[in-house]
Order: structure tokens, then C-alpha cells, then sequence
């Protein structure tokens, strides 16, 4: 090739590449360009990538992390570092020229989102979980009782970037786990469903346990949640605003959430920051669980009138009659009468549904075999004593266990269904795929 013909390459293939830096430095402003929140960097990675390499090989999000998106950035990368090298070396092109080369470079650079994020929203994508709750409740299937993680609460601790208590959010919190890559939803609530947050904390004058924090989301998953390899936490959150178009993104991250082997259930407390807020996580890792599905309903008489009502769930070992938080090895709390509450309601507005079934906004828990699930009851007025009523159960690997609860004149049937929350037939088939 004469240097006539390679001169003209040159100037082709810079014209095609100050082409696509043009079109990526349109698909996000520059002046955000110093923006380091990860909702930010993830947007504007998707938007270069799919300015730049979306007529060759489609938009990002049908593309695989592990093929496609990594092999041509890693191609493109490379080539741009060796053809930058090559005309410094011989100086055939200005400074200018390689500038323009390595401002290209900048634009496809990875962002500092966790490898985490990006396989998890990327790849694995927004499927929902698919398996249900009771899998294995009505036929015993060859297993064993599984380490899983119990959801107490999701807290909004901080937030900073100019918003405000009271907070009206909504979208999701999801979790991951080795039973099913997809989504187990924990929270989600639609944008004219959103929940009211603020930091205030409302206190009943009657008695100090009801302490209603209400910077709290409300979250429960859709089925047991199993330990087996590390569990993502996905969140996903954002506020409302005035109208749509002001909707801001208040959390966005994913994040995997490792404990070890406890020789007991334990509490764990886990902390994770984005650019506008901070969470606090309250989970429990209980040992030799299963999974325990409640459902209440009323079979009798009615809620009092004006009355307010908790309904709340929480395991015991066998030997522990006291109600506070015991050491455990290593100095972490145990799980001993930590409640997961199902529902809460004020003023009676007990939720009914069909055939007095009270629709329980959290009906999934996990309960270590050999100690006891205790499911209660609580109603009070204000400035009232507080009516309490509690049942005990058995955990067991399968079937369904039956109590009764009663507040004044109203009767309720609790009903629990109990299932493994995996069965060697899933490890089987998880293997040999």
C-alpha cells in the first residue's frame, strides 16, 4: 500500500471515529460528565454504547454482558490504544488527532458501577421470579431444612442531594438468590401507589413497644429467600415528584449481601450508600429453616370498632422465654422474638377480602426447625391498654398447621403452611445446568 492510499485510510477512519464520538457525546451532556451517582454512569453507559455499536450489533439491552457488550469493548479499546500508540510513534498526526482518539476512548470507558450491577441489571435483566411459595407443601420431597435470610426491614437512614422528608417512593427492592437468578420482589409499589416516608417517629401514649417508624419500607418476599451462594440486593427506588417528568431516582444499586456459617440464627445489619441516601438493612440468618406461609382469616365475629392492630410473626428457640435479644457466638444478636411484621392497620380498617380472609401484607417467613413460630395478635385504642394473643407453632418440612387467635368478640383461623424452601431435585437440576 503506497502512502497516498494509506494517508487516505487514516483520514477515513478518523472521520468515521470523530463520527461516532459525535453521537455519543449527543446521547449525554458533557457538563454531566463529572456525575458520579451509579444511576447516572449506568444511564450513560447504555446511551454511548448504543450510540456508538447499536447499528452493528442491537441496543444494549439484547445484547449479553458476557459476549457482545465485553468482547467489543475490550476489541475497541485495545484498538484504539495501539492505533494511538502508533501515530505518536510516528508522528504522522497531530496532537490534536490523538486527543480526539483518546477523548473516543474516554467515551466507551466502563463506568464505576460495581461488575455486580452490571451483570445483575444487565444480563440477568427485570424477569420476575417465578416460583411460588408452598412448592413443596402438599408432597414431601427429598431435602433438607435450608439456611435463609428473613427480611425484618429495609430503612431509610440518610439522604442527602436537596431531598426532603416526607418522601413519596416507589418502585421496587428485589432480591436474588441461587433458586431463581429473576427477581424475588420484596418491595414495589407503583408511582400512584407510592409510599408516604418520613423521619418523624409516631409513638402510641398508651404503651412504648408501638414505636412506628415510618421511614420503613414495607417489605416481604415473594417466597423464602435461601443462603445457599451470596444473595443480590437489588434496589431500585424513586420519588415522586409533581408530575412524571419530575420523578428523580432516589436509590439505584446492586450489591451481594455474604454471611457466614453461624452456629445460630443471628441478625445481621447491613448498610448500603448510594449518591442520595443511605439504607439499612435488617435481615436474619436463620439456620435449618423452612419455609412457613401464613394466612389468617376471620371465622367469627368482627375487628372492634376503632381499634388499631398489629399482626406480627417471630421464632423461639426452645428453652428461650424471655422476649430480649440474646448474644450469640461472636457477639451478634439472635433472632429470639424479632418480629416480621404481617400487617398494620389503624382505626379498624381491617383489610378483608373474600371469605374473611384478612389480606396480609406480608405472609412469608422462615422458621428454624426445632424451635417455635409464635404468630400474634395485638389491638389497642389510643390511650388504651393493649388486647394480645398469640399462638404457637411447630415448624415441620411439609403440610400445614392450624391455631386460633381473638381480640374481644373477633375469632380468627391462622393457618400455616410449611414447605421446604429447596429439594434435591433443584440442586439436581441446578448442577447439571
Amino acid at each position: 500500500m503506497d502512502a497516498e492510499a494509506i494517508a487516505a485510510w487514516r483520514r477515513t477512519n478518523l472521520a468515521a471515529a470523530q463520527a461516532k464520538a459525535k453521537e455519543a457525546a449527543a446521547a449525554w451532556p458533557m457538563e454531566d460528565d463529572d456525575d458520579d451517582d451509579f444511576d447516572c454512569q449506568a444511564r450513560r453507559f447504555r446511551d454511548r454504547w448504543n450510540a456508538m455499536w447499536s447499528g452493528d450489533f442491537g441496543d444494549f439491552e439484547d445484547t449479553s454482558k458476557f459476549s457482545i457488550v465485553s468482547y467489543s469493548i475490550f476489541v475497541c479499546h485495545l484498538g484504539l490504544i495501539l492505533y494511538a500508540v502508533i501515530l505518536c510513534v510516528s508522528e504522522s498526526r497531530s496532537i490534536g488527532t490523538l486527543c480526539s482518539y483518546c477523548f473516543l476512548l474516554s467515551l466507551i470507558e466502563i463506568p464505576s458501577i460495581s461488575f455486580e450491577s452490571q451483570f445483575i441489571l444487565d444480563k440477568i435483566g427485570s424477569e420476575l421470579d417465578q416460583i411460588p411459595p408452598m412448592r413443596y407443601t402438599d408432597a414431601l420431597h427429598k431435602g433438607y431444612p435450608s439456611h435463609t435470610l428473613e427480611i425484618f426491614s429495609v430503612k431509610i437512614a440518610g439522604i442527602t442531594g436537596g431531598f426532603r422528608w416526607p418522601l413519596y417512593v416507589f418502585d421496587l427492592v428485589a432480591m436474588r438468590d441461587s433458586i431463581d437468578q429473576n427477581r424475588n420482589i420484596i418491595f414495589q409499589r407503583s408511582r400512584v401507589d407510592c409510599q408516604t416516608l418520613t423521619e418523624k417517629v409516631r409513638r402510641n401514649s398508651c404503651h412504648s413497644l408501638f414505636w412506628l417508624l415510618l421511614a420503613v419500607l414495607c417489605c416481604c418476599p415473594s417466597r423464602g429467600v435461601v443462603l445457599l451462594d451470596p444473595v443480590t440486593i437489588e434496589v431500585d427506588l424513586k420519588v415522586k415528584g409533581p408530575i412524571e417528568s419530575e420523578d428523580k431516582t432516589f436509590c439505584f444499586l446492586a450489591e451481594d449481601m455474604q454471611s457466614s456459617n453461624p452456629v445460630d440464627s443471628c441478625l445481621l445489619h447491613r448498610t448500603y450508600t448510594s449518591k442520595f441516601s443511605t439504607l439499612e438493612f435488617t435481615l436474619g440468618h436463620i439456620i435449618f429453616s423452612v419455609e412457613a406461609t401464613i394466612s389468617i382469616r376471620v371465622i367469627g365475629g368482627s375487628w372492634p370498632d376503632g381499634f388499631h392492630g398489629q399482626f406480627a410473626a417471630c421464632i423461639a428457640s426452645v428453652g428461650h422465654g424471655c422476649g430480649d435479644e440474646v448474644p450469640v457466638m461472636g457477639g451478634t444478636a439472635s433472632v429470639n422474638h424479632k418480629k416480621v411484621v404481617l400487617l398494620s392497620f389503624g382505626d379498624g380498617r381491617v383489610p378483608v377480602v373474600g371469605d374473611g380472609v384478612i389480606e396480609l401484607s406480608c405472609r412469608v417467613v422462615s422458621a428454624s426447625v426445632g424451635s417455635k413460630l409464635k404468630v400474634s395478635v395485638e389491638a389497642w385504642q389510643d390511650g388504651g391498654d393493649v388486647m394480645e394473643a398469640m399462638e404457637d407453632f411447630t415448624p415441620k418440612e411439609a403440610g400445614r398447621s392450624y391455631g386460633e387467635l381473638g381480640v374481644e368478640s373477633c375469632k380468627m383461623e391462622v393457618v400455616v403452611a410449611w414447605s421446604l424452601a429447596r429439594s434435591f431435585c433443584f440442586v439436581q437440576n441446578l448442577v447439571e445446568n
